[in-house]
């Protein structure tokens, strides 16, 4: 069932991007893709003459970010890009260069100006300039962040649940970014755009179709917003003690992220 881009599918079945999966009772519902972006403005100093520039560390920190530890990720790439703020200048003019004490390291951007960078621990350790042709506080450069998001749901106590965790990965995904674009922002200017959802959409054509959150033995029924839709907004104390979603039936369910604020009605699901 493929109710719109962006939407996990639910089930054993095909969906965009997935694989058939084994009718099992531990079965992945395939998610959306999520891009996020970090802008870094390459730029250390306040005299315009000087060239753009970043430390390899700064730079590495961004395309070093590991995220799929966390629950509910299932892969992740992360590609690194610069542009000019100025209009006259695309890609094609900006050339890279890692200076390294070894020698100087031409970086290739392509058309679009993604490139990558070596990672070799002895760069690490000496930590060289990355500089470019450009004058300072002109470049951009972003790390646009992609990632495939796995909700895991199995048979637990009579019926099919998924961790709350689970639908709410971006949360934690948050916290690393964050972390990252603290660090970064002691030298360099730093612009996070990283939608989080304010909860997610449950989603099932079954007519007798129902969700439930479990809390240790308290049994809570979600309210259906339309026929078919249950919201469960997305709750700090609820994820702290990552609580039990059960649904039924156990097949043809969608979840789908809530990026507006959740209505005061299926909030009564957590209360």
């Amino acid at each position: 069932m493929n109710r719109s881009r962006g939407a996990v599918v639910f089930d054993n079945g095909k969906s965009i991007a997935a694989t058939r999966l084994s009718r099992s009772f531990c079965y992945e519902m395939k998610a959306y893709i999520l891009l996020s972006t970090i802008a870094l403005t390459l730029s250390v100093n306040a005299c315009a003459e000087a060239p753009a520039r970043m430390r390899y560390e700064v730079a590495i920190q961004a395309a070093d970010l590991v995220l799929t530890d966390i629950g509910g990720v299932k892969s992740q790439s992360i590609c690194l890009s610069t542009r000019s703020r100025l209009a006259d200048v695309s890609p094609t003019d900006i050339k890279i260069i890692l200076q390294t004490k070894a020698g100087d390291i031409p970086i290739p951007l392509d058309a679009d100006g993604k490139f990558t960078l070596p990672v070799i621990d002895a760069l690490r350790k000496e930590n060289p300039w990355i500089t470019a042709n450009q004058p300072q506080g002109s470049l951009i450069m972003k790390a646009s962040v992609n990632l495939q998001m796995r909700v895991s749901s199995g048979f637990h106590n009579g019926s099919w649940r998924v961790r709350y965790s689970s639908l709410f990965p971006l949360h934690t995904v948050l916290k690393r970014v964050d972390a990252v674009t603290d660090a970064i922002s002691k030298d360099h200017e730093v612009k996070s755009n990283f939608p989080v959802p304010k909860g997610v959409v449950l989603s099932c054509a079954d007519e007798l179709a129902h969700a439930r959150m479990v809390i240790g033995d308290d049994e809570r029924e979600i309210p259906s917003r339309t026929k078919g839709d249950f919201l469960v907004p997305f709750n700090a104390d609820l994820m702290a003690l990552d609580v039990w979603i059960a649904v039924q039936p156990a097949r043809g369910w969608t979840v789908t992220p809530a990026f507006e604020p959740v209505n005061t009605n299926a909030e009564k699901a957590e209360q």
